[in-house]
């Protein structure tokens, strides 16, 4: 048994449980709903607290960290934003041992935040920021900074980031690099700057490490690459992964496995060590928002964005479990640490709880905007 998070576009968060048997999905309660903005970007547990979830949403950067049991929020309002952009708070990743929580968005600084003190530790990618304050300086310009995603290592150690450079019209300004990784173990307030992972073919969109730490899985248009991160080169690589753009990555707990969803609905699960493919799963017709792995490892859980669907997969036999459809856009979930809770949200701001036991949704709550 499971729990898993997962956000909509109407700002709901639904909390579920992974179910026992193949029988439907039902959601049991909206546990809380808050934030800044109609729409929930991203949320994560913390990874030892079944109680602490952070929150990211789509206008003004602040990330909410909020006690699932008495609803009381705290705002991180971010370090610095460029005041005529959209700040949305895309990317979401808390250290394995929960001390620090790292941010990515649009037209913020990648920052990392002290948890237990509520304070910035470090803003990362300066340099970077500081050409996009020079580009407002001048009013026929514009350039945004945007991070879709960051991730830790195992041992919390490391934090890569995916970032570039966006120009008005959607024309991206490329540097020389996309994935750059840090080191946070020697120095948290001022991390040493590893490697930097050149981009030829658009920026990559998601980050994860493998459960071993040296090897970084890395999606970018429609391409899955892995980086040896001791030799500094690729391993391997998966060209035509996809046919379109990847747009969620998840590894299973065991490690054993990984599956990427794409734009068109396609949901694909790889051998983690060969890279070889093990399923190809079609259902959904929008973009594949999340995914997640159960907790033992044996089922896959995707949200849609544009569909408004979440469906379970088995992945011993690549046959679909069960398909829910909702009312709002779910935009994110993710999974308590102790697997009993399932939560979900999006737009309007609502969060929705799901009884582990009876899949029977028992609540709602809608929390108003927050300064």
């Amino acid at each position: 048994m499971c729990i898993r998070d997962s956000g909509d576009s109407a700002g709901n968060l639904h909390v579920w449980e992974e179910w026992k048997s193949y029988g439907a999905i039902r959601p049991e309660s909206t546990m809380l709903a808050v934030h800044d903005a109609a729409a929930i970007n991203s949320l994560a547990f913390h990874p030892s607290d079944n109680r602490l979830l952070a929150l990211g949403g789509n206008r003004e950067g602040i990330v909410s960290l909020i006690d699932t049991v008495t609803h009381d929020i705290e705002r991180l309002k971010p370090v610095e934003r460029q005041g005529n952009q959209n700040n949305r708070v895309h990317s979401l990743a808390f250290s394995p041992d929960g001390q620090l929580l790292a941010v990515g968005g649009e037209s913020i600084p990648i920052t990392v935040w002290n948890v237990s003190e509520r304070k910035p530790v470090t803003t990362l990618l300066d340099e970077e920021w500081k050409v996009v304050k020079d580009f407002a300086k001048d009013g026929s310009k514009s350039l945004r900074i945007v991070s879709p995603s960051v991730a830790f290592s195992p041992d919390g150690s490391r934090l890569a980031v995916s970032w570039y450079h966006e120009a008005a019209g959607n024309e991206f300004l490329y540097y020389p690099n996309s994935v750059t990784i840090f080191d946070l173990g020697q120095n948290a307030d001022d991390p040493a700057r590893l490697t930097d992972i050149p981009s030829d073919d658009g920026p990559f969109q998601h980050v994860l490490f493998d459960h071993q730490d040296d090897v970084l899985f890395l999606a970018r248009a429609g391409r899955l690459e892995s980086w040896d991160l001791q030799r500094g080169r690729p391993t391997r690589g998966e060209p035509a992964a996809h046919s379109a753009r990847i747009q969620s990555l998840a590894f299973s707990r065991d490690g054993l496995l990984f599956a990427s969803g794409d734009f068109y609905g396609f949901i694909r699960i790889w051998d983690a060590r060969t890279g070889a493919l093990r399923h190809t799963f079609q259902k959904h017709w929008g973009r594949i928002e999340s995914l997640q792995f159960s907790a033992d490892s044996s089922r896959l859980l995707a949200t849609g964005f544009r569909d408004r669907m979440i469906t379970a997969w088995d992945v011993s036999t690549g046959q679909l479990i069960e398909s829910l459809d909702f009312e709002s856009t779910i935009t994110g979930f993710d999974l308590t640490p102790d697997g009993k809770t399932l939560l979900a949200g999006g737009w309007y701001n609502k969060f929705f709880a799901y009884d582990p036991e009876t899949l029977v949704l028992k609540n709602e709550i809608k929390i108003g905007r927050g300064s």
